[in-house]
């Protein structure tokens, strides 16, 4: 065999072998370090979601009706001592008063969600004998049960078309939030000359306004949720095959190499 050919075998070959080794390995690594992020930022969005849905249910836990019959209790007892108080104000009494916490707006779009949708979409555009049924079931999506939309929403990650109106709602409900402090914070320094009022007639349209935003946003975040813990599972499942490619492509290597040294002794004792 030439020496040319010989040279070629023993420096060209295993240079373009480590070469492509290195540019698959780093591939790789770079897909697994930004699956990690996702996995980061999917956690971020878990911790939201939790920490809105604890603040959510504190309020839905509180009885309307109830609760203003307790604040007019509350302010008859105001009334009562503020007649009875000097000048200086020494007997004024504080009410209990409930100041409910502000949501935490949702971090930004997670992109895994968002490729996850997209996946979604177009194996069923793609694919012909779905496209007509995946048509079918967007155009039958408003008779079906809460348990299939929800179904539906959770495995098309379909929620994500309204993630930005999820914190406009967010948003909206921590405007009648602080309209409601402010307002209860009125009431309640208010030196009172008559019972009731406009203030109070406020505060119980601005408590039941935010029962009922809060109860929205807590079943958009309920199914939301379950929408991150599906993808969560799904990325881990992602990442941990990417991580067994990664163990495969080098012992694939090392094979390769072992071999290219045994054809490569093979050849020179020839």
């Amino acid at each position: 065999m030439s020496v040319s050919i010989l040279l070629v075998i023993t420096t060209v070959v295993p240079t373009a072998l480590i070469a492509i080794f290195i540019y698959m390995l780093t591939s790789i690594n770079d897909e697994i370090k930004k699956m990690e992020l996702w996995d980061i930022g999917l956690l971020d969005l878990t911790s939201a979601i939790n920490g809105n849905l604890s603040a959510l249910r504190f309020v839905l836990s509180i009885d309307s009706k109830a609760y203003m019959r307790d604040l007019a209790k509350t302010l008859d007892r105001l009334f009562e001592k503020d007649k009875d108080s000097t000048s200086k104000g020494k007997n004024k009494a504080e009410s209990p008063l409930v100041i409910f916490e502000k949501l935490i707006l949702l971090p930004s779009g997670n992109e895994y969600l968002y490729k996850k949708f997209k996946e979604f979409v177009e194996e069923k555009i793609n694919e012909k004998e779905n496209a007509n049924k995946f048509l079918q079931e967007f155009t039958e999506l408003m008779t079906l049960s809460k348990d299939e939309k929800e179904e539906f929403l959770i495995n098309s990650n379909a929620l994500m078309i309204d993630y930005y109106m999820v914190n406009a709602a967010i948003e909206r409900f921590n405007q009648i939030s602080e309209f409601y402090r402010k307002n209860m914070i009125s009431i309640s320094s208010l030196v009172c000359t008559t019972r009731g009022g406009p203030s109070v007639l406020l505060l119980k349209y601005s408590l039941e306004s935010l029962l009922h935003a809060a109860k929205n946003i807590e079943n958009l975040l309920e199914i939301l949720d379950k929408i991150v813990i599906k993808a969560q599972k799904d990325l881990k499942n992602e990442i941990k095959l990417k991580k067994e490619n990664r163990l495969f492509l080098l012992f694939a290597f090392f094979i390769c190499l072992s071999m290219l040294s045994t054809v490569i002794y093979c050849l020179q004792s020839n």
